[in-house]
């Protein structure tokens, strides 16, 4: 999902198969095609780039023979192979090839276009890069003990199963279409708590009331964070609601995301502090005693600190935008951590977060966020959005251990501090079925590393085509039908409940995060 709005981030890479042909001009190697063939070559899938680097490029033509021992290699860097069919079966499953192209054309006496073979290389080499990070950063099989999250737990002390937290969450950013005539927060805020869930995330934001955001109606009196969860009807109506963890975009009226890029001012840093400090200390005042938890954190930090992952893009990451940037977030920590110091409060926590998005290019040494700016930082958790590691459950599982190794520690803090803040699969790529496949894949490597919330993108599509038409980021579609994932929230929230009422009749309080994650884990197993 990639917008222009900061409701969210997914670039999604497509590889055209049946892309038109141009016989004419024939173009020179691109930078992008030989860093693949390093890649498949330092990976002994190809014994020499020169033959590809001349012809896997438009314009010109590849023997079939020799792709077809093109294919041979790449397969045998994943598992062994003695057959063609063996070879093309290991390279669908490895989303290297994805129709019968290869098939017909990868033989002797037969021709492949250029240009699709650099298709291929691209797709292979990306793949071989993937196995790379997993044998770098892998993390252990299965499921991982690691002690109890306490940024996660409050409400568990309550032994209140509606005050669990279930791990699995969704969120409501810009809903493009609606089925009531309430504010579209409190619309899709009800159905969030309908489905189940103890958890919601949604913006707190100067938009507000611009465009598709939470309300129709701006009030003119709100002018900071704290006037719009206090002041404004429909997000006071939200924060009351018996979720148990709110997960909150903050961005301040002041404004200080867009303040740090050249460095972040004495001013602009406490204009930054006043704001989350207010809001931190409304929180903690008004919902005292209620067992609510409060994550209090920003849109993908890699959106506004580098943009894309092109490598051009690189040379934004300054040293300048760096320090800035981790003065940003540190002006807010301190404004938690000092709001938190100065109210008094009971059974309630505000927690600071930063999200970050570009990882994987990160663990392959480019310059982002997390082992850039994260480092420098003195922030609470960090939120993950998953997008550029959510189809491959083991480098997913290994990114978010890459994020833990680059978060300074705080020895107040048991447990992860890492949780998945966004991860989806749209309808315009995906099928109801594959998406909730897929979807299960992620939950599971989440479970297993220990992340302490897993979070759909998201209840309503937010994402419209200039035609119209839905891309489909959504638990419950434009029609109002129900999505075979939004079901396996509601059976996985149906099961975990009645394990935890279990627990709680048998030892008088809930099930521990271990035990937890083992028994959602078998839920999960079921259809």
């Amino acid at each position: 999902m990639k917008q222009d709005t900061a409701q969210g981030s997914f670039v999604v890479v497509v590889i055209v198969a049946c892309a038109a042909w141009d016989v004419g001009a024939v173009e020179l190697p691109s930078d992008q095609l030989l860093r693949d063939l390093e890649t498949l070559r330092r990976n002994e899938a190809i014994a020499s780039a020169d033959y590809w680097s001349e012809n896997a490029v438009a314009g010109r033509q590849c023997d079939g023979a020799r792709v077809a021992e093109l294919l041979v290699g790449i397969a045998r860097t994943f598992e062994p192979v003695a057959t063609r069919d063996q070879t093309l079966d290991v390279l669908k499953r490895h989303r290297i090839i994805w129709n019968d192209y290869w098939a017909h054309h990868a033989l002797p006496g037969r021709m492949c276009k250029g240009e699709y073979v650099a298709n291929l290389l691209r797709a292979a080499a990306a793949a071989v890069e993937e196995r790379e990070l997993v044998n770098r950063y892998g993390v252990a099989p299965g499921l991982v003990a690691t002690p109890e999250p306490i940024a996660f737990t409050l409400a568990h002390a309550r032994a209140e199963p509606a005050k669990f937290n279930y791990v699995l969450g969704t969120q409501t950013f810009a809903p493009a279409y609606q089925f009531t005539d309430k504010p579209r927060l409190v619309e899709t805020a009800e159905a969030i708590l309908d489905l189940g869930a103890t958890v919601i995330k949604f913006e707190l934001s100067p938009r507000y009331a611009q465009g598709r955001g939470n309300v129709p109606q701006p009030l003119p009196s709100v002018r900071s964070l704290t006037d719009l969860a206090r002041d404004e009807p429909s997000h006071r109506q939200v924060l009351e609601m018996p979720f148990a963890h709110f997960v909150l975009w903050a961005h301040t009226f002041y404004g200080g995301e867009g303040k740090w890029r050249q460095g972040f001012s004495p001013e602009s840093r406490v204009a930054e502090y006043r704001e989350v400090y207010d809001l931190t200390a409304y929180l903690l005042r008004t919902y005292s005693g209620s067992d609510k938890t409060f994550y209090l954190g920003h849109w993908e930090g890699d959106g506004w600190l580098r943009g894309s992952v092109a490598p051009e893009n690189d040379a934004e990451v300054t040293p300048a935008a760096v320090q800035g940037m981790a003065d940003w977030l540190n002006a807010r920590q301190r404004a938690v951590d000092d709001a938190k110091r100065d109210t008094p409060h009971q059974r309630v926590q505000v927690w600071h977060y930063t999200e970050v998005n570009h990882v994987k290019l990160a663990m392959q040494g480019r310059p982002a966020l997390v082992n850039q700016v994260l480092p420098k930082t003195t922030v609470d958790l960090v939120s993950y959005s998953a997008y550029d590691t959510g189809k491959n459950p083991e480098l997913l599982k290994a990114a978010l251990g890459f994020i833990e190794a680059n978060l300074p520690p705080k020895s107040a803090i048991a447990g992860r501090r890492v949780f998945i803040g966004e991860y989806g699969f749209p309808a315009v790529y995906h099928t109801p079925a594959e998406t909730d496949r897929l979807s299960r894949q992620v939950i599971r490597a989440g479970l297993e590393w220990g992340c302490p919330l897993v979070l759909y993108w998201e209840l309503y599509n937010n994402e419209v085509d200039a035609d119209g038409k839905q891309r489909g980021f959504w638990m419950i579609d434009d029609r109002g039908i129900k999505q075979p994932i939004f079901k396996t929230h509601r059976h996985l929230y149906e099961d975990a409940r009645r394990f935890v009422e279990k627990e709680i009749a048998r030892a008088g309080r809930p099930p521990g995060d271990a035990a937890y994650r083992i028994a959602a884990f078998e839920f999960l197993a079921n259809p």
